[in-house]
């Protein structure tokens, strides 16, 4: 995921938590076929957007994050609840 230097540099240790599970996100999530990701980086590079793929899609069932040094995450993320 992408952060922010401010979140790196105030929350250096909670950083990518914090990411995965508050709210107010103003990033758009949205999935495409993989054979299509090379168009669609070119096609946002021409508009000044940047693009950052976070995941793919599996067929293995539920949520699983890893780190950039591709380790399992702890599984605490539980994301913010907006009903509660």
């Amino acid at each position: 995921l992408p952060l922010s230097n401010a979140l790196n540099v105030c929350f250096p240790d909670q950083a990518q938590e914090f990411a995965l599970t508050s709210g107010d996100d103003y990033e758009l999530c949205f999935t495409i076929p993989g054979a299509h990701l090379d168009t669609l980086r070119q096609e946002f590079q021409s508009m000044g957007v940047s693009l950052t793929p976070i995941g793919r899609i599996t067929a293995d069932p539920g949520l699983h994050i890893t780190h950039r040094l591709r380790t399992p995450a702890p599984d605490q993320a539980t994301g913010f609840l907006h009903f509660n």
